[in-house]
């Protein structure tokens, strides 16, 4: 075991010490695959907090792991570190929303930035909300950085709802600010909802979407390709396919433009979570012609299974949030833990004794080409 963790470990690709992760100490993580961040259980249950998270930060070469930003017990989720490694977003929630008067749908989700050491990850001064107050039943959540120094965003205030609960479970399209929280504008305009958005290399956001009217709503989240400023929005994979059910959690492997590593899952199954499949687009784009290999499963074809509740029927052990390191390791979280794993089939636990997820590379990373905005704006 010490071998195989030395020989891993000495991965050029982990040309890094220290990775930025949140641990949970309680909380319901994930809701339904049809359901965004909303539509997880209020902050407060019974007078009680529903969540009591952190973000912290571990070292390889100690295996430490030393708490960076600890408030009181709240959420914390949706990680996005600058390209420069020294801010982070993420979302919490703020102020009272929960508890107002009339608002009847709104958690109180917003999206803060909190500076960091780029070093050590130690937090420099106190997190601030970067999302603009748009109302008690708006939430915003699940914000990237964008090349040009914009945030991209998912917000509820579209004010659109699954159709088959009634409206019941709200969804999110993508939004845009300024650095400073300014310039507000609405980039998707979908019936359903936007999920993850990361950015790409050639500048391009990559970033899930459901379909649902004349479709077979269970096989319907595809991958989306657009622009910064919400141009030349195009499928990028999976497009009229009935395989993959859902992709969650998608990101481009680094150097590799036409690849990427995925979360494969079912409608009525595993929320967010199955297999981590990787996928080349440069050999289709349609069910599983771009498939290279499931996450443990080097050697075998990838078959299309054509189920709804995939994970629970095929793919064991069940995986979520990949953070790609080159084409052949990643990062990735199973029941709370972070494993390095490899596309030989090796999986090393970083983690122990506790609830760990979105780990994320605490280095400087090379900042994506920018593309310049094509909109005109009144």
């Amino acid at each position: 075991k010490a071998l195989k963790r030395e020989a891993l470990l000495a991965n050029p690709a982990l040309a890094f010490d220290r990775i930025l992760m949140v641990q949970s100490f309680h909380g319901p993580r994930f809701t339904a695959n049809w359901q965004t961040r909303v539509s997880a259980p209020p902050k407060v249950s019974n007078g009680a907090p529903n969540y009591h998270d952190q973000l912290v930060v571990l070292s390889l070469e100690s295996g430490k792991v030393t708490p960076v930003y600890h408030p009181e017990p709240t959420f914390i989720g949706d990680v996005d570190l600058h390209f420069d490694g020294n801010k982070v977003l993420f979302t919490s929630f703020h102020g009272d929303a929960v508890n107002q008067p009339g608002n009847l749908q709104g958690k109180g989700f917003g999206v803060f930035e909190l500076a960091l050491d780029p070093v050590t990850g130690a937090a420099r001064g106190e997190p601030r909300l970067i999302t603009p107050e748009m109302g008690l039943d708006v939430d915003n959540y699940d914000a990237c950085y964008l090349p040009d120094g914009g945030i991209l965003f998912a917000s509820t205030s579209s004010y659109q709802g699954v159709p088959c609960v009634g409206g019941g479970d709200y969804v999110a399209n993508l939004f845009r600010i300024d650095a400073k929280g300014a310039d507000l504008r609405r980039l998707t305009f979908d019936q359903e909802g936007n999920w993850h958005p990361a950015v790409m290399e050639d500048g391009r956001v990559l970033y899930a979407r459901w379909e649902y009217t004349d479709s077979a709503h269970y096989f319907s989240r595809l991958l989306m390709t657009m622009n910064p400023d919400g141009t030349d929005q195009k499928a990028f994979y999976g497009s009229n396919s009935y395989w993959p059910n859902s992709m969650f959690h998608a990101r481009q492997v680094p150097g590799c433009p036409s690849k990427f590593v995925a979360t494969i899952t079912g409608h009525h199954d595993a929320s967010k979570q199955g297999a981590i499949g990787f996928f080349d687009v440069s050999r289709g784009r349609h069910e599983a012609d771009g498939a290279l290999q499931l996450l443990t499963q080097r050697g075998k074809a990838v078959e299309p299974l054509v189920i709804d509740s995939l994970s629970h029927r095929s793919y064991h052990p069940h995986f979520m949030q990949p953070y790609p390191l080159d084409d052949t390791c990643l990062l990735v979280v199973s029941r709370g833990t972070v494993y390095l794993a490899d596309v030989f089939d090796n999986l090393l636990p970083l983690t122990t004794n506790g609830r760990f997820f979105e780990p994320v590379p605490l280095r400087k990373t090379t900042r994506p080409n920018v593309i310049p905005d094509r909109t005109h704006q009144a």
